[in-house]
């Protein structure tokens, strides 16, 4: 009885021990079912993020493209169609658009691919015709059909009128941005209104095939009336969410708003996807519970290995950088932020490296060649790294790392070491192009602001201007942000101080060594505001040529120069040539040529007393474009001459082949013809070669007498600089020429 007894009691303690492990075991398997189904529509959360991201990007850029072009083709002063369709067909070969035209104010439209229609009842015609851009929902084709996305923007003359500037996106192409795979090849993306209306997206085989509305689609089968219910109510709202779905088969749908004309972005994996692995787990996990304990701990091992390898995955597609194996920029940021918020004590400094002008490393020896430099570039910066020390790849050819910082000097030196090791790569392998580095450095101080905005400011200090010569490594200090700022203010001022009349015209004169008298001069811009304080031009030309006012600017200057000499010749005077300075941002515009003869002959200026600077370095830039242009100015009467001659890579060849009758040599030749006998021959050559090839020569920066005296034994037939007399406003150099006074060394 008593073995009877224990045996029951051994059955009911077994029994009992298997009701709890396989209670354990049926709770476990609940609460890694409900675990694993979070981290999927968490992981679905990060890649709707990632695609929205990349969505918005490639609509930016549309729309970005569209507003400089607007911005570009409004200098004109009124809409000239023909003019304007040649502009746009070479944007339009580069940007992979359907088409591109302009809208008249009528509705009636003209596009690259020589169409005509009327669009006037299209939204985006009205929105952009009332200043705005407009990213059109999808449409039917006016022209063949199929399905289309429009982008728009207003187009505003000088003369007030408005048209609307528009760019086709073919269906397709919005499609393929939304082609990415996720789970194994079952995921799918699309693109609704919020009202549920399909924009973009669809699938041969899984997801939701095709629909009109995915509202309607979902809301046929009575199992997703709450589903649908939700989506309605968190999409009215401008929330995210997800909803389970039974469309065909069970699915996840995870939907986050677009912020661009009320879209979403869907993201759809059928539940089985995601239950084929956890369902695996879950079988062997209720094996091993009915086994013994031994077996259940086993099982819980496995389990948990196989969901370290699924957060691996999910890890390796969005943390993994595909090219160097390294960081992506998102795992960087997380794990800075980790770094920076335990290692409270520590300093540490954001460093963005970036390779000059690797594209050309791409385009001549091709993409492969150019990623084995980026592996092994993140190669040598990962051997040296020490401790929390972490790196990624930001973008293309730019690397950050967070790094410990003892002192600008030590940050330096190392940075020199990793530099110099990264470069000898090209050397060692006997590469037929060489690698050169550049970094920027940020100490971080602040280590409350975001990460984003520590590797903003080691970008500035990668890209600030005032880097020296062969200085490899540089850092960001407050005087980059003030700078920034200040330009912010010198750019929005513009239009202002231009109405204002801030920009006054200064006059530098040219001395005529052979008939000892002043002989012309060149115009020079200076802006002096309200307040009489006067901005340096290299505060704020370099701005203007970088958003492209320097056109506006500089026809200004030559309008105003034409109005000056119109003024001298009415008062009697013998005048002589003034020569203005043209930025290279010129030779892009079709009518370049044109708007300047329109001034001339508008205040009926003799051409001959009017000349044109270029600089060295914007004759070398498409020679053959430049040759036609000054072609039709020396045509037209108008002489050329080059300027900051012997700065750069000079080329004889381009003192015969491009049509210029003056060349004027740089201020650092003359500067320098005094230290080095070298450059005595090279400037007595480049003036003898000059002469025999029917050109003059004017010298820049003769600042002392000795300067002059040796200029004037080498046959040199001009000379600009303060030795002879400042830059003048226009009174004073009126006086100056016109009165027959000599300059002040021989008074």
């Amino acid at each position: 009885m008593m073995k009877q007894e224990k045996r029951k009691w051994g059955y009911f303690n077994i029994a009992l021990a298997a009701i709890i492990i396989v209670t354990l075991g049926i709770v476990f398997a609940r609460l890694f079912y409900i675990s694993s189904q979070d981290k999927i529509l968490n992981t679905l959360g990060e890649i709707s993020e990632q695609e929205v991201k990349v969505l918005r990007k490639e609509i930016e850029k549309g729309k970005q493209t569209l507003n400089n072009l607007a911005v570009y083709i409004g200098q004109d002063e009124s809409l000239d169609m023909e003019a304007v369709l040649k502009k746009l067909t070479a944007v339009d070969n580069v940007n992979g658009f359907k088409r591109m035209g302009i809208i008249r104010p009528d509705g009636q439209a003209f596009t690259t691919d020589s169409k005509e229609m009327y669009l006037g009842d299209r939204e985006y015609f009205n929105i952009s015709m009332n200043g705005e851009q407009a990213v059109s929902d999808t449409l039917i084709d006016v022209e063949g059909g199929g399905k289309i996305n429009v982008y728009s923007a207003p187009v505003t003359f000088r003369d007030g009128s408005r048209c609307v500037l528009f760019a086709t996106y073919e269906m397709v192409s919005f499609e393929n941005t939304l082609s990415t795979t996720t789970f194994k090849g079952t995921g799918h993306s699309y693109v609704v209104k919020k009202d549920g209306e399909h924009i973009a997206g669809q699938s041969m085989k899984g997801g939701l095939g095709a629909f009109e509305n995915v509202f309607e689609l979902l809301g046929a089968s009575e199992k997703n009336q709450a589903a649908v219910s939700q989506m309605k109510s968190d999409m009215g709202s401008g929330a995210s969410g997800s909803v389970t779905v039974t469309a065909g088969d069970k699915s996840y749908i995870y939907y986050q708003p677009m912020e661009i004309n009320g879209w979403y972005l869907l993201n759809i994996v059928p539940v089985s996807v995601v239950e084929r692995d956890i369902n695996g787990s879950l079988v062997l996990t209720y094996l091993f519970a009915a086994i013994c304990i031994i077996a259940l701990i086993i099982l819980l091992l496995n389990i948990g290995r196989e969901r370290r390898r699924g957060r691996e995955a999910i890890e390796k597609a969005a943390f993994v950088d595909p090219v160097t194996g390294g960081n992506t920029f998102a795992k960087f940021k997380m794990d800075a932020q980790r770094v920076l918020r335990t290692d409270r004590g520590g300093t540490y400094a954001m460093t963005v490296l970036n390779i000059s002008k690797f594209q050309y490393i791409n385009d001549l020896f091709g993409y492969e060649e150019g990623n084995r430099v980026l592996r092994h570039i993140a190669d040598v910066i990962s051997r040296s790294l020490t401790g929390e020390e972490i790196f990624g790849r930001k973008e293309g050819d730019h690397f950050i790392i967070l790094m410990k910082y003892g002192s600008d000097e030590a940050m330096q030196e190392r940075m020199e070491v990793l530099i110099e090791e990264t470069c000898s790569f090209a050397r060692q392998e006997k590469k037929p192009y060489e690698i050169k580095l550049l970094a920027g450095v940020y100490k971080i101080e602040e280590k409350m602001i975001s990460i984003d905005t520590m590797a903003d400011r080691a970008e500035m200090a990668l890209a600030r201007d005032d880097r020296k010569p062969f200085q490899r490594c540089t850092f960001y200090d407050d005087t980059i942000r003030d700078r920034k700022i200040r330009e912010k203010e010198i750019e929005d001022s513009f239009e202002a101080a231009l109405r204002a009349g801030e920009f006054v015209v200064y006059y530098q004169p040219k001395y005529d060594i052979r008939k000892d008298r002043f002989f012309g001069a060149e115009a020079l811009i200076r802006w002096k505001t309200s307040d009489g304080s006067l901005i340096a031009p290299d505060s704020f030309i370099g701005i203007y040529e970088g958003n492209g006012m320097i056109v506006r600017l500089d026809q200004y200057v030559f309008e105003r120069v034409c109005i000056q000499i119109r003024r001298w010749l009415d008062l009697g005077y013998e005048v002589t040539p003034v020569s203005v300075n043209v930025s290279k941002v010129h030779l892009y515009r079709t009518d370049f040529v044109e708007s300047y003869l329109g001034i001339i002959r508008r205040y009926k200026v003799p051409v001959e007393l009017l000349q044109l600077e270029l600089t060295e370095t914007v004759l070398f830039d498409n020679e053959q474009m430049l040759k036609t242009i000054l072609e039709e100015f020396r045509r037209a009467g108008i002489q050329i001459l080059m300027d900051d001659f012997g700065s750069g890579y000079t080329s004889i060849g381009m003192l015969k082949d491009m049509p210029i009758d003056e060349i004027k040599l740089d201020k650092s030749l003359v500067e320098d013809y005094g230290q080095s006998v070298r450059v005595q021959k090279i400037l007595k050559s480049i003036i003898s070669l000059s002469h025999e090839l029917g050109l003059e020569v004017v010298a820049e920066g003769v600042e002392i007498q000795q300067e002059y005296d040796f200029l004037a034994g080498i046959g040199c037939d001009y000379i600009q600089g303060y030795f002879c007399s400042k830059p003048l406003p226009a009174d004073s150099y009126t006086e100056l020429a016109y009165s027959g006074r000599k300059p002040e060394r021989e008074q």
